[in-house]
């Protein structure tokens, strides 16, 4: 199995993923289909790009380990206005709730928390959560 792999049934060659590669490692090969060269793979920093983009879900990247990405062209993306509306009516208020979080909403939150990019995709973060006030108190 290569480092990136492609669906020749596909792809299309338009690209993308060549264009879009921060470390400048995706090209195509002999064969007009996108690849890492084998010594390039250690240069990749994981952002997942080449895959994310693909405008026909060709590319699959060996690092995965079987953890399907969210196609970028599966999302609805907020239109300019509405991502700048969000922008400017973010608040870092902290007045909770007295009523705690269920295990399943604390469970997606942190869920989407692990999607935030970190260096090379390496995640060196670590997360602590509590369901009571006593243990949140004891923690902080």
């Amino acid at each position: 199995m290569s480092f990136l792999n492609v669906d020749a049934s596909k792809c299309t060659q338009c690209g993308v993923c060549v264009g879009l590669c921060p470390a400048g490692i995706v090209s195509f090969s002999a064969s007009g289909l996108p690849e890492v060269a084998t010594a390039a793979a250690g240069s990749c920093i994981r952002c997942g790009q080449c895959v994310l983009y693909c405008p026909t879900c060709a590319n699959t990247l060996a690092f995965q380990g079987g953890e399907e990405l969210v196609r970028a062209a599966e999302l609805e993306m907020p239109g300019k206005q509405a991502g700048l509306n969000l922008l400017r009516t973010r608040r870092s208020v902290r007045r909770f709730q007295p009523e705690p979080l269920a295990k399943e909403e604390l469970a997606a939150l942190l869920d989407a928390a692990r999607m935030a990019p970190t260096a090379t995709n390496a995640q060196p973060v670590r997360w602590v959560a509590t369901l009571t006030r006593e243990k949140t108190r004891g923690v902080l």
